[in-house]
């Protein structure tokens, strides 16, 4: 009995020898723990601390960013705006443009409407001076073939029936001439003369200037004045020298002796 006592005390005592160096090596692991985990927690707070430094920049980069993203926009705005201002300006332009084209269409139509009622204005006047000067070459003409048929008296008064209709038409001079001419075939030299100078003083730029002199000097030998034919033939020479009529007058004053 007694020795099973002191086994049960050994055992006991075993047991809580045991038991106390259990708890001292359970005590000091839990130390080492908790200085594990102290580290541990220093270093997640020197990440955390970490972390919020880059938050920051990050918040301050976003910050920068959305103030640059409202910036972008207010440009977006402005250039919407001025795009829609551009747009209208367009719309205002072309409104203007298509007045004008409208104008211009406008002013064309009129013009080629003056432009027709022009030429038809002009093809009047031009068939009216056509027709005037178809009556006026008729009328001279059946004159002068009055005159080539030798019926001088049905010319002169042929002519002086021209001369009162046309009084200002380029061919007056003509028939004040051939008028001349006609009283020149009938020997009545002094009404020759007279319508002769009469071409001579009024029309000093007719055609008919060479032949008046020539003629009006012929016409002065016949009534025997002789120094009044030298005159106007020698006149007929100087002033028109490279003429028919010049030639004639050289030929004459040589046949009858006037030079």
């Amino acid at each position: 009995m007694k020795y099973l006592y002191f086994v049960l005390i050994f055992l006991i005592l075993t047991i809580i020898g045991c038991a106390e160096n259990k708890s001292l090596v359970t005590s000091s692991s839990i130390d080492k723990d908790i200085k594990n985990l102290s580290f541990k927690i220093n270093n997640l707070e020197s990440h955390l601390i970490e972390i919020y430094k880059k938050i920051d920049i990050i918040d301050k980069k976003l910050d920068n960013l959305t103030s640059n993203y409202n910036k972008c926009n207010e440009k977006e705005e402005l250039i919407v705006k001025e795009i829609e201002r551009f747009k209208q300006n367009e719309n205002n332009t072309l409104t203007l443009l298509a007045n004008i084209n409208n104008e211009l269409a406008q002013l064309k139509k009129k013009m080629l409407s003056n432009k027709r009622a022009e030429k038809k204005s002009v093809n009047r006047k031009v068939k009216k001076v056509r027709k005037k000067k178809s009556l006026v070459e008729e009328n001279y003409n059946k004159c002068l073939t009055k005159f080539r048929k030798g019926d001088y008296n049905k010319s002169v008064i042929c002519f002086q029936k021209f001369i009162k209709k046309f009084k200002n038409h380029k061919l007056i001079p003509n028939a004040y001439f051939w008028i001349g001419d006609c009283y020149f075939k009938q020997g009545n030299f002094l009404k020759a003369i007279d319508n002769y100078d009469i071409v001579l003083t009024k029309y000093p730029k007719s055609t008919k200037i060479p032949s008046a002199l020539l003629k009006e000097g012929m016409a002065f030998y016949y009534m025997k004045d002789k120094e009044g034919a030298k005159i106007f033939l020698k006149k007929v020479i100087n002033e028109y020298p490279n003429t028919s009529q010049a030639k004639y007058a050289k030929s004459f004053l040589k046949k009858f002796g006037l030079e």
